[in-house]
């Protein structure tokens, strides 16, 4: 390995730690020139292959890329994580890329075939790694694995973070908060624990704290929240019965470009917030489509927790609505 490529490839590490934005294309502008210094390099290859897969879906940190630039970013991470695994057979980062890439596009046996022990546990594990597997049902398996994962990384906030919606996923709601509770005392800024309070108090019917742990959120994220935010904010404030809080989010998301904000399972919950159940189900059914072409949606999250009935909406119990999210899922 070549001690430039190496100092190279530090930096991009850096870059990408220090920055509450990623710095993604300032850290690959960084690791191209650790590759033309040494194009054997495996390393360098792997991590640019996964701060590609990163920019693939919604997350709390931000949108992802236009839906005109998908297959793109998939043949880029594909590529670049086959030229390290071409190098280097172990390498962490190529392996995370493709399961995290074969999450959106819905190859989940695939995504499932590659795992090897410790993949989920691994400290830089991508979060839908665990999420996925309540979402194809092993919701026991995610237990345990979200538990070790936080015996091995006790003073880790997103490890609780992890844990606390794979315990909700699975119904134990009290211990999903004990979970987030204490992940919040390791670092109380991360909004999306504190979502999920109020995700859980909301399903247990512990309205006034619900309302009150959302609008602690709303405050923490200010005017411009992440667009992942705002149909589960909507469809939580519906569910409390506040209407015009779920159609003043609900008109935020119109604000956007819906299709490459929120994708079609977040206007799916943006429909549902707004008591519009036709809407709603046209836009699950688009997921179901894009789910048998394995076309990515922007709105993964949003729906797998439509699917996962996050909230105990009666109303995700209809016949109609069963139906379509049975159909959402991997092959």
């Amino acid at each position: 390995m070549s001690p430039a490529a190496y100092a190279l490839f530090l930096q991009a590490q850096e870059t990408i730690t220090a920055s509450s934005t990623g710095e993604i294309a300032a850290a690959q502008k960084l690791l191209d020139r650790a590759i033309k210094v040494d194009p054997r390099f495996a390393r360098a290859y792997g991590m640019k292959a996964a701060l590609y897969a990163a920019s693939f879906e919604n997350t709390a940190s931000g949108a992802a890329v236009a839906p005109k630039d998908r297959k793109a970013l998939e043949r880029n991470v594909r590529d670049y994580a086959d030229r390290a695994l071409a190098i280097n057979p172990d390498d962490a980062a190529a392996r995370q890329a493709l399961r995290a890439i074969n999450i959106p596009t819905w190859h989940w046996s695939a995504f499932e075939k590659s795992l090897e022990p410790g993949d989920v546990t691994a400290s830089d594990s991508d979060p839908l790694e665990l999420w996925v597997l309540s979402w194809m049902g092993k919701r026991d398996e995610a237990v345990r694995i979200g538990k070790k994962l936080v015996e091995l990384n006790p003073t880790d906030a997103e490890a609780y973070l992890l844990f606390g919606v794979v315990q909700a996923y699975a119904g134990d709601r009290a211990g999903s908060n004990r979970a987030f509770r204490r992940g919040l005392q390791l670092a109380p800024a991360l909004a999306l624990m504190q979502v999920w309070l109020a995700y859980n108090d909301l399903a247990l019917g512990n309205d006034d704290a619900a309302l009150a742990e959302l609008q602690l959120v709303e405050g923490v994220l200010g005017d411009h929240p992440p667009a992942v935010y705002l149909p589960e904010l909507a469809y939580c404030y519906s569910r409390l019965g506040r209407p015009d809080d779920a159609k003043r989010l609900f008109d935020q998301i119109h604000s956007k470009d819906s299709d490459s904000a929120v994708g079609a399972g977040g206007l799916a919950m943006g429909y549902l917030a707004i008591g519009d159940q036709k809407h709603a189900l046209q836009w699950l059914e688009a997921v179901a489509a894009k789910a048998r072409r394995h076309e990515p949606d922007q709105g993964l999250l949003n729906v797998m927790n439509l699917k996962m009935n996050f909230l105990n909406d009666p109303t995700l119990e209809k016949p109609a609505f069963v139906h379509v999210l049975s159909e959402i899922a991997g092959d």
